[in-house]
């Protein structure tokens, strides 16, 4: 079961792609949480989710979401909301599987973290090309002498993702989506 904490529009797309969406369950009961929403309470639940280990992707608002429960707080920047441009990606992430490595999206939200504010946590999965962090990735932080490689990461399954999945100008939202729906 998927909770879904977010609007209409991006409920009819998920559903749309064949996911079972709840809002009326608690992060416990549900096995990934997906959040559109930008709110405290939402940011509690992706910090929940995540201390429960089940995959969360955050989408558009949800992008302030996941940053704010690594304890990030995003800035406003200047962008064009809603208009298309190249995304660089890390093509290595489980959620773009099969994608190149430069994508067209439909820009979010004006407002992002920067190198300089971004939690040691979180790293960036996707860049505008204004340079702008367009998706996170969360991931541990090793430990002094640990190799992070000889064990499984804690965080591998968080995702934020500043761009709209359900716009045709971002043509490979419905791959990523299903992507982080079979996670």
């Amino acid at each position: 079961m998927i909770l879904f904490l977010g609007n209409e529009k991006y409920r009819s797309f998920i559903e749309g792609l064949g996911a079972q969406l709840k809002e009326d369950i608690s992060v416990d009961e549900a096995d990934k949480l997906i959040v559109t929403a930008g709110t405290k309470a939402a940011a509690d639940a992706v910090s929940k989710a995540i201390s429960d280990g089940k995959p969360v992707l955050g989408i558009l608002d949800g992008y302030k979401a996941v940053a704010l429960a690594f304890g990030g707080e995003v800035e406003e920047i200047e962008c064009d909301e809603g208009a298309q441009e190249w995304a660089v990606i890390d093509a290595t992430s489980p959620v773009y599987v099969e994608l190149e490595s430069v994508i067209k999206v439909a820009r979010g939200k004006a407002y992002a973290l920067t190198d300089e504010n971004r939690p040691p946590m979180l790293d960036c999965m996707s860049r505008s090309e204004a340079g702008d962090i367009i998706a996170l990735r969360a991931f541990k932080q090793p430990s002094e002498g640990e190799v992070i490689a000889s064990k499984p990461n804690e965080y591998d399954n968080v995702f934020a993702l500043n761009f709209d999945l359900s716009s045709p100008l971002t043509p490979d939202g419905k791959t990523i989506m299903n992507n982080f729906l079979k996670m």
